[in-house]
């Protein structure tokens, strides 16, 4: 594979991690006006940040063995578009059933950006090259994140929740259809000779 091609499909999957990573300290930024808008107790919004995570770690914890059985590009573009049908049900409800509905689906949607990362990184360079990348794609989002964390009190007297996890929704929408022309898809050999292993192998 010309490098060029590798580059950018570590890019795009590498860019849905970062947006990931960003809207992760965003909600902790917003919790005051989600809570101040939405009527949603300390308890509650526990609850929220709990179930996000349940479903976040269970998704995470098979989304290797689905990377190795199932379109990548299936996988991304599905995740992709589930965080994005999250995000803007976060920013237009009012109902807090729908509030969770949203977070689980947030939980689900996300669960495989870093695991892609790493299944596109150990496709798509060599092995030597594989540490390298993997730590520059954590540093990188890592930096997003500080970035957002450190303006977050600008960013929050500028829009409000709801128009920034709309763009968001818009941002996500934006890496499913990018993903969806870029990200080659496994040879259907890898596949068929993957299918029959174990969840731990």
């Amino acid at each position: 594979m010309k490098k060029s091609s590798a580059y950018l499909q570590w890019s795009l999957v590498q860019l849905f991690f970062v947006i990931s990573v960003i809207f992760s300290v965003m909600f902790g930024i917003y919790s005051p006006n989600i809570t101040s808008s939405l009527n949603v107790n300390p308890a509650q919004f526990g609850w929220l940040a709990g179930v996000f995570f349940i479903f976040y770690a269970a998704v995470q914890f098979y989304s290797g063995k689905l990377f190795v059985n199932v379109s990548p590009k299936l996988i991304l573009v599905s995740s992709a578009l589930i965080s994005a049908t999250g995000s803007l049900l976060l920013a237009l409800t009012s109902s807090l059933t729908l509030l969770f509905i949203a977070r689980i689906l947030l939980g689900i949607g996300l669960a495989s950006t870093y695991v892609g990362v790493l299944y596109i990184i150990q496709r798509n360079f060599t092995a030597s090259e594989f540490s390298v990348m993997s730590s520059l794609s954590q540093c990188l989002a890592n930096l997003a994140g500080t970035t957002f964390a450190f303006f977050g009190g600008m960013i929050i007297s500028t829009l409000s929740y709801k128009i920034f996890f709309s763009i968001l929704a818009c941002v996500f929408v934006a890496c499913a259809l990018l993903i969806l022309m870029v990200i080659k898809d496994t040879d259907p050999a890898d596949l068929r000779n993957s299918v029959n292993s174990s969840l731990f192998s």
